[in-house]
C-alpha cells in the first residue's frame, strides 16, 4: 500500500516553475521542545502557486518585500497562517540583529526564499535526472605491437637531445665581434656628461630648489613605488580610503603592589585616566582649512555615524569605556541577592563581567550596565590578563586622508596638539602614573628631527675627512706650538734664539702632528 501511495505522490508532483512542494501547516514537530515559537511542519502539497491578493498580499509584502511584484502578479506557496508564523519568527530574529540591519534583511531573505518562493518543486530529488554511467575506459594506444606512449616519448627525447647538441655546437663557434664601443662614441658620451655636470655645478642655487624632492613619509621611504605593497595600498586607498590613524597613550602606575586586581587597575587610577581622556577629547584649535574651530569629532573615526559624528561617536578605546566614560557608572553600587545571600556589587563586578563578555549590552549583576563603549562598539581585552596587567592603553582612532586632501592638515594638526598636551601633562609632578605616548605622525616627526640633528655631524665629518683641511690644521698646530713654546720660555725668563723656529716644528711633527692623518683614517 505504501508503494502505491508513493507512486501517487510522485505522479502528482509538478517539477516546473510556478508549482509548490509544500502548502499550509500539518501540525507541530514532536522532535522540537521548548521553542519560543511553535515549530509547525508544512504539508506536502504539489499544487500550483497561489496568486496572492488583498490582505494576503499586504501581509506577504510586509514579511517578504523582496518577493512582492505587485498585487495580482505575485505567486507564493504560503497561506496567511504560514506568513503569520514566519512574521513572528522574523520579528524575534530582528530583535537580536537590531544593531545590524543588513544582517536582519539577509536573514529574512533566506527564509523568504526557502518557504514562499514558487520554485521549490524543482528542488525535489525526483526532479533531478539520474546520474549517467561513467564512460568506458579507452583502449590502449598501440603502434603496431609497441606501446604508442613509449614511441612518442622516445621521439620527444630524441628531438630535445638534438636541440641541446645544436646549442652546444653553436656556442663553441668563434664569432668575431667588437667587444667595446668606438673611441668616438666614448669621447662623445664623456663630453656630453661633462657639459651636463658643468652646467649643474655652475647653477646650484637653481638646480637644487627645482629638482630636489624631499620626503619624510615613512611609506615612501621604505617601499618602492612599483612594489606589490605600494600597489595594494594604492588600490585600498582608492576604493576604501586610507586606513585610519591611531594615537596611543600607555598609562602605568607608580603605586607598587596589588591594587584590587593588579597594580594598575584601581578606582582612583581609572578616574584619573578618564579625566585625562576627557581633556584630550576637549582639545580645540582654529583650522584655516575648515575656516572654523576644529575638535576631535571633525577628524575621528566614527564607525556608526561617519556622516555627522558627535564627540561620543568617536572610536576611543580605553578601560573607562566599560562604564561609558561616566564617573556615576564607575561609582554605582547595588545590593544583589543570589542563592539567599545578599551582597553589594560595584565597579569590580561589572569590570570582571565585561572582560569575559565584552559584547554584552547588560551585565548579569544588579547594576545592569552595558559593557559597550559610548560609541556603541565593543572594547576587547585582547592584550593581557587583567590580573597581571602593568599598563592601560588609551587609543584614539582618527580618519586618514590623502596628502592632497585639506583634512589631512587638520588631522595632523590635531595630532600635534595631542602630543603637545601630553608632553605638558607629563611634567605634572602630582600624578601617580608614568606614561608613554605616540601619534601617527610621531615617526615622521622623528625622521625630521634626526635629519636636522645629523646635518652638522655630516658637515664636520666631511671637513675632517678632507685632506686639505687636515693638512691646514696640522700647519696651524705646528705654528701654535712654536708660538706657545717661545712665550712659555719668555715667561719663565729662559733666553731663547731663533733656533727654536727650526727645531720645534720637527719635534711637533715627530711627536703628534703626523698622527692626525692616522686618526682620520681610524
Amino acid at each position: 500500500m505504501s508503494y502505491f501511495r508513493l507512486l501517487k505522490v510522485l505522479a502528482s508532483a509538478q517539477h516546473e516553475p510556478g508549482y509548490c512542494s509544500f502548502y499550509e501547516d500539518c501540525g507541530l514537530n514532536p522532535a522540537v521542545e521548548g521553542a519560543l515559537i511553535p515549530p509547525r511542519v508544512p504539508c506536502k502539497d504539489y499544487r500550483k502557486a497561489v496568486n496572492v491578493t488583498g490582505d494576503h498580499y499586504e501581509l506577504f509584502k510586509s514579511v517578504c518585500p523582496m518577493l512582492a511584484h505587485g498585487e495580482g502578479e505575485t505567486l507564493a506557496c504560503c497561506s496567511i497562517r504560514q506568513l503569520t508564523a514566519l512574521q513572528s519568527s522574523l520579528t524575534l530574529s530582528k530583535a537580536v540583529l537590531i544593531r545590524c540591519p543588513s544582517c536582519a534583511d539577509n536573514f529574512a531573505h533566506i527564509h523568504c526564499v526557502v518557504r514562499p518562493v514558487p520554485v521549490r518543486s524543482q528542488d525535489c530529488e525526483q526532479s533531478c535526472p539520474a546520474v549517467p554511467q561513467p564512460p568506458p575506459l579507452p583502449k590502449p594506444f598501440m603502434n603496431g605491437r609497441l606501446d604508442g606512449v613509449l614511441v612518442i616519448s622516445i621521439i620527444i627525447f630524441s628531438y630535445i637531445f638534438f636541440l641541446i647538441m645544436c646549442y652546444v655546437v653553436l656556442e663553441c663557434t668563434i664569432h668575431i665581434r667588437k667587444s667595446k664601443a668606438s673611441l668616438a662614441t666614448q669621447e662623445f658620451l664623456g663630453s656630453l656628461f661633462q657639459a651636463w655636470g658643468t652646467i649643474m655645478a655652475r647653477y646650484p642655487l637653481i638646480v637644487l630648489p627645482v629638482y630636489i624632492e624631499l620626503t619624510t613619509d615613512p611609506v615612501q621611504l621604505w617601499s618602492a613605488p612599483e612594489s606589490r605593497a605600494m600597489r595594494e595600498k594604492a588600490f585600498h586607498d582608492a576604493h576604501f580610503d586610507p586606513f585610519y590613524r591611531t594615537n596611543h597613550h600607555y598609562y602605568n602606575s607608580l603605586l607598587f603592589g596589588e591594587q584590587n586586581f593588579s597594580g594598575i587597575i584601581s578606582k582612583d587610577l581609572i578616574i584619573e585616566l578618564l579625566e585625562l581622556q576627557q581633556k584630550i577629547q576637549a582639545i580645540e584649535f582654529w583650522s584655516d582649512e575648515l575656516n572654523r574651530s576644529a575638535r576631535l569629532k571633525d577628524v575621528c573615526y566614527a564607525p556608526l555615524n561617519p556622516g555627522n559624528p558627535s564627540l561620543t561617536d568617536c572610536a576611543v578605546n580605553s578601560l573607562p569605556q566599560y562604564f561609558q566614560n561616566s564617573i556615576d557608572n564607575l561609582n554605582a553600587k547595588a545590593n544583589m541577592t543570589e542563592l539567599g545571600v545578599t551582597k553589594k556589587v560595584d565597579w569590580r563586578d561589572h569590570f570582571i563581567y565585561c572582560v569575559n563578555s565584552p559584547l554584552s549590552f547588560k551585565d548579569i549583576t544588579a547594576l545592569g550596565m552595558s559593557c559597550m563603549a559610548d560609541y556603541c562598539g565593543p572594547v576587547f581585552p585582547f592584550l593581557a590578563e587583567y590580573t597581571t596587567a602593568e599598563a592601560l592603553i588609551l587609543t584614539f582612532s582618527l580618519n586618514n586622508y590623502t596628502r592632497t586632501d585639506v583634512k589631512f592638515k587638520v588631522v595632523e594638526e590635531w595630532e600635534r596638539r595631542f602630543l603637545k598636551f601630553v608632553q605638558e601633562y607629563q611634567k605634572n609632578t602630582n600624578t601617580n602614573v608614568t606614561f608613554a605616548y605616540m601619534a601617527e605622525r610621531s615617526l615622521e616627526d622623528e625622521i625630521n628631527r634626526t635629519t636636522a640633528e645629523d646635518i652638522p655631524i655630516f658637515m664636520i665629518s666631511y671637513a675632517v675627512d678632507s685632506k686639505f683641511l687636515v693638512g691646514l690644521g696640522g700647519i696651524l698646530v705646528v705654528g701654535c706650538s712654536v708660538m706657545a713654546s717661545m712665550g712659555f720660555y719668555a715667561w719663565i725668563g729662559v733666553p731663547s734664539s731663533l733656533v727654536i723656529l727650526q727645531v720645534v716644528p720637527f719635534l711637533v711633527l715627530a711627536v703628534g702632528a703626523d698622527n692626525i692623518f692616522i686618526f682620520v683614517l681610524e
